[in-house]
């Protein structure tokens, strides 16, 4: 028998304000790579947060977050939210767990990453 090794690819692009409402410029478009554990560790997190019907806040006026998941078949499922957090399976944060598999600590997944956003606010002040 052979070696088999699953790679799980990640497509990262980031978006900024460009000039004028609504139109939007890429600032950062990364891939990476995740092993199968790490992948599986997340979809089922995500898939357990989808399927408990938890109150979801939509707010227009704090971005938005879309993410799409391609299966074998090749059938795409869409998801989006705003980026108010709250995006929890029990004691676990998404956005949290995600920014820490992929070592990008200001990357905005599901909450805006507030924490980052306040320490910018903290050290412009200083």
């Amino acid at each position: 028998m052979g070696l088999q090794k699953f790679t799980f690819l990640i497509h990262l692009t980031e978006y900024k304000y460009a000039s004028g409402f609504g139109k939007y410029e890429i600032c950062r478009k990364q891939q990476f790579a995740i092993g199968k554990p790490v992948a599986k560790e997340i979809l089922a997190l995500f898939s357990q947060y989808i399927n408990s019907n938890q109150l979801v806040c939509y707010a227009t006026d704090i971005g938005s977050w879309e993410m799409t998941i391609t299966d074998t078949e090749g059938k795409s499922f869409n998801f989006k939210g705003s980026l108010c957090g709250e995006v929890t399976v029990g004691d676990i944060d998404l956005g949290q767990l995600i920014r820490a598999y992929l070592s990008i600590n200001q990357l905005f997944v599901f909450d805006g990453c507030v924490e980052e956003i306040f320490y910018h606010q903290k050290t412009i002040l200083l």
